[in-house]
């Protein structure tokens, strides 16, 4: 209840920011970050097609879902 409402700044908040200045530092003056990484190389991940398609009245395919449930130990 709020949780996800914005919270906007107060006026005096919007006011004093700005009068306030914006350091800018060019890129040049920084130093070069030494990589602690090397990317070897990048593969894709290989495309697995494990779905299960039941078959049947939907009764008949309650069940199945049930057994494979009880069979996987999602159901005690």
């Amino acid at each position: 209840s709020g949780s996800n409402k914005p919270r906007y700044p107060s006026l005096s908040q919007v006011l004093r920011a700005k009068k306030q200045t914006l350091e800018i530092i060019p890129v040049s003056s920084l130093e070069e970050i030494e990589r602690r990484q090397i990317l070897v190389r990048y593969l894709h991940p290989e495309k697995v097609r494990a779905g299960l398609v039941l078959q049947g009245t939907p009764r008949e395919k309650a069940e199945q879902l049930t057994a494979l449930f009880l069979e996987k130990g999602l159901l005690a």
